[in-house]
């Protein structure tokens, strides 16, 4: 029997607890739907009453920015900066070193490119016709600032291609032997910085000043077929947190989801990030509708990167991390959508989960809503495999957090750890659970990061939370499919126990 079948002491109040469940598509049906329910349940007198106590009136000073200055500007929503910019190129440095430094460990082979002349590929000029490829450079606005003369010879910011790296996830570096600093370059056509130097613009470059070669006559990419369906991972990215997280905390909470959509995307795992506000809440039966109780556990998603989309980071931040979206229109429009579904208006606020039981126990049984949804209400959502459905984030943030670049400060290993999380149940769950083990343990236990039984606790939590099943009440796991689930754990269990049995380390 799987661990994580919430056969836990004193866990009563949350096995036989109301959940309230909701779902958008993206943030303009959150924010839309949202107002009309909002609207809609002003007309109880019982969700005015709860509802009054909040002043919706006026702009938070914290919340002032120069895109939101007035009520209208904050009622808008999915604003197109991010509220501390500072903050979050802090933040997205520490992204680029640490996806740089870390093991990925061979869990997922990129896929292969093949040239082609068939069209549904996609062209590159530099595999155009008459064999032509412009030559490339590779530029950086830091180091031109920090260090001009780092190449006498090239446009300053211009390193040339032998001394630039490329990381396992496709980004490329620079080391400067002037700084000491590490610099992620941009890779551009050879001469393009000279000629913006020279007062053209990005878009308008001479081919005066372009190299070119004669390389292939075909011109056009493609991903070659392996077979099968393609592989889809969903994250769910936590939002907010309780009262003293502050915009950094919830950014070091959610950066190793965003972490690992680049690193699944690299290797054409297709990724979709959703955000997700979960919590405990406490309401009021507001509405003659009402199908539940007064409080409980409320999950409210919203799709922030669609399968196919880029990443794009300023909204991440603002969907996650944004005190404007978090702790005003998710706190201001959640006990109207909880009311309209389920006739109970939930407090915005509540209690944040970060992790633990209540957490598990809350997402395991979203899931499980989520697949009702398509199956009973003709949602026409994506069917994902429930393990691969990941609610994630760092499980004890920092209230504040500057990234130093310091590997040993707490803030930086909890991030790591959870990177390797998502990336260890994806590798068990698509590959050889052996072969997974291999990684894992060459990464923790033979570099002496970890010890054995660290290893062991780790793998067997690992495997619980992606095979876990909800029993009893609201949303619970059908018979047949819980069986299903704990026969899925037993085999990887049992490749795990060959695993210790051939490093003789089963004991």
């Amino acid at each position: 029997m799987n661990s994580l079948n919430w056969e836990i002491e004193n866990f009563t109040e949350i096995r036989y607890a109301d959940f309230f469940f909701a779902r958008f598509d993206d943030w303009q049906q959150f924010m839309q739907k949202g107002n009309e329910y909002l609207q809609e349940m002003r007309q109880y007198p019982k969700f005015n009453r709860f509802y009054r106590d909040f002043n919706w009136g006026s702009v938070p000073s914290n919340m002032i920015t120069e895109e939101t200055q007035t009520i209208e500007d904050l009622n808008k929503g999915f604003y197109k900066s991010y509220m501390e910019e500072e903050l979050l190129e802090n933040v997205l440095v520490a992204f680029d070193e640490i996806l740089a430094d870390i093991d990925m460990g061979g869990s997922f082979k990129k896929q292969k490119l093949i040239i082609t002349d068939r069209t549904q590929g996609i062209f590159d000029f530099g595999l155009a016709s008459l064999g032509l490829f412009a030559e490339q450079e590779f530029y950086s606005e830091k180091l031109a600032e920090e260090s001009p003369l780092e190449f006498p010879k090239e446009p300053k910011g211009v390193v040339p291609p032998m001394f630039v790296t490329l990381n396992q996830v496709g980004d490329y570096w620079y080391v400067s032997n002037t700084t000491g600093k590490k610099y992620k370059m941009t890779r551009q056509d050879k001469g393009t910085q000279a000629a913006i130097y020279d007062g053209y613009r990005p878009n308008e470059i001479p081919t005066k000043y372009k190299s070119f070669k004669t390389k292939q006559k075909k011109s056009y990419l493609m991903f070659k077929k392996e077979g099968g369906k393609a592989k889809k991972v969903d994250l769910y990215v936590p939002m907010g947190g309780l009262g003293g997280m502050s915009a950094s905390g919830m950014l070091q909470r959610a950066l190793p989801l965003f972490m690992a959509a680049r690193f699944f995307e690299s290797v054409g795992i297709r990724t979709r990030l959703n955000c997700a506000r979960v919590w405990q809440s406490y309401g009021a039966v507001v509405a003659p509708n009402a199908t539940r109780g007064s409080s409980g556990y409320s999950a409210i998603t919203v799709t922030i990167k669609d399968f196919g989309e880029d990443l794009d980071f300023t909204r991440l931040a603002v969907a996650v991390a944004d005190e404007r979206t978090y702790r005003y229109n998710m706190w201001k429009l959640a006990p109207a959508i909880t009311a309209k579904f389920y006739g109970s208006a939930q407090q915005g606020a509540g209690t944040t989960l970060y992790g633990g039981n209540e957490m598990s126990e809350t997402t395991r049984r979203y899931k499980n809503w989520y697949y009702e949804e398509i199956e009973e209400n003709d949602k026409d959502w994506i069917e994902i495999p429930k393990p691969l459905m990941i609610f994630g984030g760092v499980p004890n943030p920092e209230n504040r957090w500057t990234y130093t670049g310091n590997k040993e400060e707490s803030g930086y290993k909890n991030v790591v750890q959870e990177f390797y999380r998502i990336l260890d149940t994806v590798d068990l769950y698509f590959n050889d659970a052996q072969k997974a083990c291999q990684r894992i343990y060459d990464r923790w236990v033979e570099t002496g990061e970890k010890s054995v039984f660290d290893f062991k606790q780790y793998v067997n939590k690992t495997l619980s939370e992606a095979y876990s099943v909800a029993e009893g009440g609201q949303y619970a796991d059908p018979t047949e499919e819980a069986e299903e689930i704990n026969e899925k754990f037993d085999e990887k269990a049992e490749q795990v126990s060959q695993f210790l049995i051939d490093i003789q380390e089963l004991a």
